[in-house]
């Protein structure tokens, strides 16, 4: 997931926290949607899915975001995927 600021990717709705590992691409922020080589999505994917509106915190500082997938078939799928991955260790 990937979005620009205010619009930052990839946390639960506010009320639902969910601690991720994440990438910083220019302005934006990126998660893998992974649940530890499961075919299945991670159920706070799912929740972003029904409501993209959500609360980012990096270290101290909170902010109102809209969540934005990007899906295998976009150009910056392959990118993004590296970035978080090289970024957290392959975690």
């Amino acid at each position: 997931m990937s979005a620009t600021r205010p619009s930052l990717p990839g946390l639960t709705p506010p009320g639902h926290a969910s601690s991720l590992v994440y990438a910083k691409d220019g302005d934006r922020y990126s998660v893998a949607a992974s649940k530890g080589g499961d075919p299945k999505a991670p159920a706070w994917l799912l929740n972003l899915r029904a409501k993209p509106e959500v609360e980012v915190q990096i270290a101290r500082q909170r902010c109102p975001a809209t969540a934005t997938e990007i899906r295998r078939a976009d150009p910056d799928y392959a990118r993004l995927w590296k970035l978080v991955n090289d970024n957290n260790a392959n975690r």
